[in-house]
């Protein structure tokens, strides 16, 4: 058969507030801005999958092991 999944799926949309400090310098997951963190729990219950890595920057520095 020729099914196309796209059309038993429904997005989901839903809107988060954001956050308007800098977040390239944090190094730690708990300093992450509050929203952010809601932002990535959802992310997580809904995709059903745990996040181990957060990039806050494109420098290797700038990365958040989980």
């Amino acid at each position: 058969t020729n099914i196309k999944l796209h059309e038993y799926l429904e997005p989901i949309y839903k809107e988060f507030e954001g956050w308007r400090c800098p977040t390239s310098d944090i190094k730690e997951y708990d300093k992450l801005p509050a929203n952010m963190k809601e932002y990535l729990t959802f992310l997580e219950a809904n995709l059903d999958t745990k996040i181990s890595i957060i990039s806050v920057g494109a420098n290797r520095s700038q990365t958040i092991f989980l």
